[in-house]
């Protein structure tokens, strides 16, 4: 439908988004950095936030992007073998509550995200959204990834004081990790030793950045200028489309 609108939400421990996407573009309706980090707080901030959706339009589809450090990506053979619990427990020292675990299956690139959940947060919203769809940011970037895959493809999801690194070659997943930052050198340091690791350094690519709302833009905007003062990695090309992390929740629905 040329109509067709999907309200689209994204949600971290820092801040939370509203957007709604109509015809593939994104107006975004309500940013909020969270005045607290408590459930009572988020939760309030939240209903505030959400007091900016138009009631006059009944949209299409609800989608969630639950955005987290904590976030393992594993070949779906693996997974069958495994449960989410030990899957988790392996990658990350912080111990999970079981029932705080779910899983996304990306079917395009037969692998499976593990990660870290609230368990308010799947009831807050479907309660008010029954249809709801809710998946993790690296759900969403692995999916969007894997349909427009060509050549060496390298993409940043940048959110506040971390971010997600995937890299994809011939088909494949190379590497999906995140990696905590505080200024520009950090994603410099972290992208260019990841390309020099998988011998990647003479490939021809595109390096895309997917900016959260919460990213901070003037840091990324440094990261650009040093970036194509390194005549090393030349050959592959800085990609930054506006909203294409909402843009993202798309592929779920």
């Amino acid at each position: 439908m040329s109509d067709k609108t999907q309200l689209a939400f994204e949600l971290s421990s820092y801040s939370f988004t509203i957007a709604e996407i109509r015809n593939q573009e994104v107006f975004i309706l309500n940013h909020t950095v969270f005045s607290g980090n408590t459930e009572r707080e988020m939760k309030q901030d939240i209903q505030l936030a959400m007091s900016s959706i138009p009631v006059t339009v009944n949209y299409d589809d609800q989608t969630l992007s639950w955005i987290s450090k904590q976030c393992s990506v594993v070949p779906s053979s693996i997974f069958k073998a495994s449960n989410s619990s030990a899957i988790y427990n392996a990658c990350f020292s912080k111990e999970a509550i079981t029932n705080d675990l779910d899983y996304n299956v990306i079917s395009e690139g037969n692998c499976v995200t593990v990660f870290e959940i609230p368990l308010w947060l799947k009831s807050f919203f479907v309660i008010r959204y029954p249809r709801i769809v809710i998946q993790h940011a690296t759900s969403n970037l692995l999916r969007s990834a894997f349909e427009k895959m060509n050549r060496t493809e390298i993409h940043l999801s940048v959110f506040n004081g971390f971010f997600t690194l995937v890299i994809l070659k011939n088909n494949a997943l190379v590497i999906t990790n995140t990696y905590d930052y505080t200024n520009e050198d950090d994603l410099l340091y972290y992208v260019s030793f990841c390309i020099q690791q998988n011998e990647l350094s003479f490939d021809k690519g595109t390096i895309h950045i997917h900016l959260s709302e919460e990213a901070d833009k003037e840091l990324v905007n440094l990261f650009y200028t040093k970036w194509k003062m390194i005549s090393n990695f030349k050959s592959f090309q800085l990609q930054n489309i506006p909203y294409s992390l909402t843009k993202q929740q798309l592929t779920c629905v």
